[in-house]
């Protein structure tokens, strides 16, 4: 502390706390780690933080433990307290609480997921049989029916097998009549993770008379194995008013040249509940060391001018999206070069710049995620498609930035309106919910598009999973059956509806190549995509098809009703290319035709490319242009503007008044 205050005296500190090894726990307190479901907590490989540690002291606390909460917690007010008296108090200005997983408060997955599961300790047990109290109003004979198991009881419930864990019981799906005793548990194995943070959280707020910011790292839906993960069960964490702010690194997957980096969590219901967004941007240039397996492994660039653009590609979706961001070297001469210390010094400019500016969204289409709907499925077949790798590659590149929601919050009074609304997963929905999508989506003339098995599963009827939930939500008959191919092709009434798509070509199936070592050269170089197969198809009858699989079963349809317009595609994804034609036909704000990634909003505009070429830029009203990182004035007074650009490159531009925005930065 005394070396960074030396250094810069006026600094404002967020400090970094890690809790969740304390030295002597595991010891000293057995019952109260995490356990294996044969009862032995040390079938972790790698142990991170615990590697240098005896045997004896290696083990995990339960999330779920009330020893460790109270002692973390406690723990937490003494540090506080501590900083609060010390000389450099008026430099800390908040705390980042750190834990699990490489600290970033997910489940420790160093272990064979085949042949173990977490978590059986004492704590967990406690927790889940108390769930299941309140699930069931104590009454076992409900419990025994729901998990169709006649001698379960409340005093000696376990938490599911492995192999429960990974295995669907309908399709790729869990069936309820199968499957609550899955369901029911991973309930707890999330809120025991929400629970605690909650806890911590409250106890630095109340240390700190609430004049210090609390965050952490949370909301990662994109991976760490979603329900299994622990950060399935959020809403208590965005509703709460003792956290100021989640953080996370970019996605891992898909985050190199030409590629994406999203955010893992979904902006604006973060943003909803009065949340910042804080990346962790561990963006690494090329002068970090290759990985000898392959040398792209988390976006690793190959030059200078690709790590240029890729650390531009950050900035600018942070700018655009109304994130925030630090830097994150994980080693020596990661940044410290020149040119990038150079750029960080324009960002730092830039930025300061552009807090004057409207950053607020400026787009028509919105996606929407389910949290309800994680628990349709085990964490590693389905969920992964819809809302990881259909994000990562595909809505990115639709012309126009999209607006990541939770159904939930967008189903609440006041929330905004768009022309086309992407439902990525809400597979799981209660009678109440689907009558809130028809009062606040269904209106205006919107377009609403469904992925897949949309509504299969209502969990207040009986049976809670049937296609008649599917066709009351869409007022489209869908039936199922055992193909796996997913690639359909348009009809020639569906072709009217996506302009610019071929209707000669294939899709359903992710497509885009990732880099990778080319084992024949040993140089990095795009791999092919991942094959997708589906585990169950559905097919759309008594409706006029706007797409067909390869044997004519019908793909695609749609439903126009008084207010608003159902579309129902019957894949895990859609490709971007596909969805601005739509967008197009709905009149949504495009503002670049090119299949490239495009941020945006009230004040600023980005593209990052992977080919090189002109690209045509189409304004929401006319403003002066210029670009960011270059200062070159492109138009005064446009509503479109063209550009041209190298492969692997970011443009940042200023929407808005050219003098005004460079002396706005000293110029």
């Amino acid at each position: 502390m005394r070396e960074v205050l030396q250094q810069v005296p006026d600094a404002r500190l967020i400090l970094r706390l890690y809790v969740c090894n304390p030295p002597g726990f595991a010891s000293r307190l057995p019952a109260e780690v995490m356990r294996f479901d044969d009862g032995d907590a040390r079938h972790f490989t790698t142990w991170y933080a615990m590697k240098d540690r005896p045997v004896e002291e290696r083990g995990y606390p339960s999330f779920a433990s009330e020893i460790w909460r109270r002692n973390t917690a406690e723990a937490l007010r003494e540090y506080v307290t501590h900083v609060r008296q010390s000389s450099y108090a008026a430099n800390v200005i908040g705390y980042f609480v750190c834990g699990g997983g490489t600290e970033e408060w997910y489940y420790w997955g160093d272990y064979d997921h085949q042949r173990y599961a977490l978590d059986f300790s004492p704590p967990m047990l406690r927790a889940f049989r108390e769930d299941l109290r309140r699930f069931y109003a104590g009454d076992v004979q409900r419990l025994r029916a729901a998990w169709n198991s006649p001698a379960v009881d409340f005093a000696s419930a376990l938490p599911p097998e492995p192999e429960a864990r990974r295995t669907p019981t309908s399709g790729p799906f869990w069936d309820p009549a199968h499957s609550q005793r899955e369901i029911d548990y991973y309930y707890t194995h999330n809120k025991a993770m929400e629970d605690s943070l909650l806890i911590f959280a409250r106890a630095i707020k109340q240390a700190s008379n609430r004049e210090h910011l609390v965050g952490m790292f949370h909301g990662y839906l994109q991976n760490h194995w979603l329900l299994d993960g622990g950060q399935a069960q959020l809403r208590e964490l965005l509703a709460s008013d003792d956290i100021d702010f989640w953080s996370g690194p970019p996605q891992y997957d898909r985050r190199g040249p030409g590629e994406h980096g999203c955010v893992r969590f979904l902006m604006r219901s973060l943003q909803r509940h009065g949340k910042l967004w804080i990346s962790e941007a561990d963006i690494r240039p090329s002068f970090v060391e290759p990985n000898p397996t392959n040398p792209a492994l988390h976006g690793r660039p190959t030059d200078l001018a690709e790590s240029l653009a890729c650390l531009q590609r950050e900035f600018a979706h942070q700018l655009c999206e109304g994130g925030n961001g630090w830097w994150f070297p994980m080693g020596k001469g990661w940044y410290h070069q020149p040119p990038i210390l150079e750029l960080f010094g324009q960002m730092q400019r830039v930025g300061q710049a552009a807090m004057a500016c409207d950053r607020r969204p400026a787009t028509d289409i919105a996606a929407v995620v389910d949290l309800d709907s994680l628990a349709a499925a085990p964490p590693f077949g389905l969920t992964p498609y819809l809302i990881d790798a259909f994000k990562v590659q595909e809505l990115c590149r639709l012309g126009a930035p999209v607006d990541h929601w939770e159904l939930d919050d967008l189903l609440q009074e006041g929330a905004p309106q768009y022309k086309l609304y992407l439902m990525l997963n809400p597979i799981r929905l209660t009678a109440a919910r689907r009558q809130r999508i028809d009062q606040h989506l269904r209106r205006h003339g919107a377009t609403l598009v469904w992925f897949y098995a949309p509504g299969l599963i209502d969990p207040g009827r009986s049976p809670a999973l049937s296609l008649s939930h599917s066709r009351d939500l869409l007022g489209l008959t869908l039936s199922g059956d055992s193909a796996t191919d997913p690639l359909m092709r348009l009809t020639t009434t569906g072709a009217r509806l996506f302009p610019g798509f071929d209707p000669a070509r294939s899709f359903g199936k992710f497509e885009r190549p990732r880099w990778g070592l080319d084992q024949a050269t040993g140089q990095v170089a795009l791999q092919p995509a991942d094959d997708l197969r589906l585990k169950q198809r559905f097919v759309a009858t008594g409706a006029e098809p706007l797409a067909t699989f390869s044997d004519g079963a019908t793909a695609m349809a749609m439903r126009r009703g008084a207010n608003a317009t159902d579309l129902w595609i019957g894949g895990l994804m859609a490709p971007a290319d596909l969805l601005r034609g739509l967008a197009r036909h709905l009149g949504c704000h495009l503002y670049c035709d090119a299949d490239e990634i495009i941020y945006a909003n009230r004040s600023f505009l980005a593209i990052h490319t992977r080919a090189a070429g002109e690209r045509t830029f189409q304004l929401r009203q006319p403003a002066d242009v210029t670009e960011v990182f270059s200062g070159q004035v492109l138009g005064r007074g446009v509503s479109s503007f063209r550009d041209t650009i190298g492969a692997y490159r970011t443009r940042l531009y200023h929407l808005g008044d050219a003098a005004a925005w460079q002396a706005a930065q000293g110029g």
